[in-house]
C-alpha cells in the first residue's frame, strides 16, 4: 500500500489529523466546483467546506476498497445539496428563462459535439430539463456528466447498486432528450449512443 494514497492518508489522520489536509487539498477544488455548478457561488464555498467537515469527523468510517476518496467525498456532497434541492431547482428554472449564463455548465450534459458547438442556445433547454428531473435522477446525471464519475463511483458516493445507477442514468437522459425534442432540438444530442457504454 503506498504511504500517500488516500485510504493510507485517512487512517493515518485518525491519529494525526494533520494528515487529512492533504485529502482536503487534493479535492477541495473539485468539490467547490461542482457545488458551484450546482448551487451557485453563494453556497459554493460554505457546502464545499461543510462536506471537509463532515468526512473529517466521519473518516473512521471511510470504506478503503476505493483507491479514491472522492466518490465518498461526492457522496457527503449529495447529501449537502439534497438539503438544497428547492434552491437548485429555483436555480435551474430560472436559468432556463436567460440566454446569457455561461452555458459551458450545461454543454457537457450533452455528448454530441455537434450539440455541445450549439450549447449557448441550448443552455436553457437543458437547465429546464435537469429541473424537470427526479432528485435522483439528476444527482446521478450530474455526478456523471460534471463530476465525471464513473457508474461504479457513483454507486459507491450515493450507495446505489452500480445496475441501479445505470437505470437512472438511462432514465435522466432519456427525460433530457425528450425534454429537448419539445424544443425542437434533436434528439440524439443527449448522446444515446453513450448511454450504453459511457463510465
Amino acid at each position: 500500500m503506498r504511504p500517500d494514497t488516500d485510504h493510507v492518508l485517512i487512517l493515518r489522520s485518525i491519529e494525526d489529523p494533520g494528515y487529512f489536509e492533504v485529502i482536503f487539498d487534493r479535492y477541495f477544488t473539485r468539490v467547490y466546483r461542482y457545488v458551484r455548478r450546482r448551487l451557485g457561488t453563494e453556497l459554493a464555498e460554505d457546502l464545499a467546506a461543510e462536506a471537509f467537515t463532515q468526512a473529517f469527523r466521519s473518516r473512521q468510517r471511510f470504506d478503503g476498497r476505493e483507491p479514491s476518496a472522492l466518490p465518498w467525498l461526492y457522496g457527503i456532497t449529495a447529501n449537502l445539496i439534497r438539503m438544497h434541492r428547492r434552491n437548485e431547482e429555483r436555480r435551474l428554472r430560472a436559468y432556463s428563462r436567460v440566454t446569457t449564463h455561461d452555458a459551458d455548465a450545461y454543454s457537457v450534459v450533452i455528448d454530441d459535439l455537434d450539440a455541445r458547438l450549439d450549447a449557448k442556445s441550448l443552455a436553457p433547454a437543458i437547465a429546464a430539463s435537469l429541473a424537470a428531473l427526479s432528485p435522483g435522477e439528476r444527482e446521478v446525471l450530474l455526478l456523471h456528466a460534471w463530476a465525471e464519475l464513473s457508474h461504479e463511483e457513483i454507486a459507491t458516493a450515493l450507495g446505489l447498486s452500480t445496475g441501479n445507477v445505470r437505470t437512472r442514468l438511462h432514465r435522466a437522459r432519456a427525460s433530457v432528450r425528450e425534454q429537448l425534442s419539445r424544443h425542437e432540438i434533436e434528439p440524439t444530442a443527449t448522446g444515446a449512443n453513450a448511454e450504453a457504454g459511457a463510465g
